[in-house]
């Protein structure tokens, strides 16, 4: 292999880009199929530079790493976290440790202090923690809808739910905007108003909606996505800015959005919430392993549990770090 190059990838290198990946990684990848989402989601609108890195000699490209940052929904976030996507190493690459020089590398393109990754694969997940990041396996949490017949499930276990003073409202995101982001501000919340209106309200595809739950002074705003399996509902929570201790009190408020909706349940993907108060709360926590099939594949429609594997590292502000399956590039179509 002759010299060697690391760079930023440009809008003109998307064919390029396209044919490794339909090479490397696969024909049906959603990159490859549809270059709306894959320019939605890794174009800085700004720079027009794409959101990924390219090993290249002899101006072929050998590796690439995909990043996702904060920044590319809102230029104003309290904290650009940014969360790496596709990671790929060419099979038949023969220059020692390109992925990792890739890596390296990406301080010098997006200025950040948090770096994080969900949907690991098992794979990448040791050099992650060689790399001295917090790993592990998302906790999943669900709440039941016992009024409606089981489709999507198989099998639903009895849930008791405590009696809880959280009520909620459906918010929108755009028209509430200020609001959205006095909720932000008053959690210190990396996010901001701005984010999650360009990363859901505008989605070119997926269509979300946001509730907001209280009880008194406290209240959380959660992010969700209705899916449909052959006609029959269920709902998601993608994200959440807020009080996030209060999801442990929403169970109710949320099994009654469920009846609203007839969603068959509402399940969340997250890690650094307590999974003793959210168990305590109500929710049923699907664990590794579980018998009760929970699926987090619906296109096409998988029945059968998924454990998402996460990986941070912050190096910036302090304190606990709460994630959801939306940060990163999980809640996309596959097709």
């Amino acid at each position: 292999m002759n010299a060697t190059s690391i760079r930023r990838a440009l809008r003109e290198d998307y064919p390029a880009l396209r044919k490794f990946l339909e090479r490397e990684w696969s024909s049906n990848h959603v990159f490859v199929k549809n270059s709306e989402i894959f320019f939605w989601q890794h174009l800085d609108r700004e720079t027009g530079l794409l959101n990924f890195l390219l090993f290249e000699s002899d101006h072929t490209i050998h590796a690439v790493l995909g990043f996702v940052p904060y920044s590319l929904f809102s230029s104003n976030v309290p904290e650009n976290r940014v969360f790496l996507a596709i990671w790929k190493t060419s099979s038949t690459n023969t220059a020692p440790g390109a992925g990792f020089h890739l890596y390296n590398q990406l301080h010098k393109h997006v200025d950040t202090s948090f770096i994080g990754a969900i949907g690991i694969s098992e794979v990448a997940l040791p050099l992650y923690q060689k790399l001295g990041y917090t790993t592990g396996v998302m906790d999943h949490f669900v709440v039941f809808n016992p009024s409606i017949p089981k489709r999507i499930l198989t099998f639903a276990p009895d849930q008791m739910l405590p009696q809880s003073t959280v009520t909620s409202v459906e918010v929108d995101l755009t028209a509430d905007r200020e609001y959205v982001d006095m909720i932000c501000l008053r959690n210190a919340s990396p996010k901001n108003a701005e984010y999650l209106v360009n990363r859901f309200a505008e989605h070119p595809t997926y269509e979300y909606l946001s509730f907001l739950f209280s009880s008194g002074e406290r209240s959380v705003l959660l992010v969700m996505r209705e899916v449909n399996v052959s006609g029959s509902l269920l709902g998601r929570v993608v994200d959440a800015v807020g009080e996030y201790a209060l999801i442990a009190d929403c169970a109710a408020a949320l099994r009654e959005v469920a009846v609203q909706r007839e969603w068959e349940y509402v399940d969340i993907y997250s890690t650094g919430l307590s999974t003793v108060s959210m168990n305590a709360g109500g929710y049923f926590v699907r664990g590794i392993g579980s018998d009760v099939v929970v699926p987090n594949y619906f296109e096409p429609f998988v029945q059968t549990n998924v454990d998402i594997s996460f990986a941070w590292k912050n190096q910036g502000i302090p304190g606990n770090t709460v994630l959801f399956r939306g940060d990163s590039d999980q809640d996309r179509p596959n097709s």
